[in-house]
């Protein structure tokens, strides 16, 4: 007598996204207010029927890049520390010159 085995099969798809300081302070902002005040003010704008199907995903990315929304400003306090830096070495160096031309 045949038999029929059932094959479960999963394929996960993850993707890569290189997003720029602009553009992750713009999805940081886009769920600024929580993804809940997000799909009320969407819903009931837009209608349920486009989106309500990917509401789990939307969910999970809100909170992922709710979590990224930081890495603008830290970027941002590491150039002015940079700035910073430059400035001093460049003061350090013309000290350093005046001193030996005395």
């Amino acid at each position: 007598m045949a038999t029929i085995r059932k094959i479960n099969i999963i394929v996960d798809t993850t993707v890569e996204l290189i997003l720029n300081e602009d553009e992750l302070k713009a999805l940081d902002a886009l769920f600024g207010y929580g993804i809940d005040a997000f799909l009320d003010v969407f819903y009931k704008s837009m209608g349920r029927s486009y989106l309500s199907p990917h509401e789990a995903g939307l969910r999970s990315l809100a909170q992922t890049i709710r979590g990224c929304g930081g890495l603008a400003d830290e970027a941002q306090e590491c150039r002015e520390f940079l700035k910073k830096a430059a400035s001093n070495r460049l003061k350090l160096e013309l000290d350093r010159r005046r001193s030996i031309l005395g």
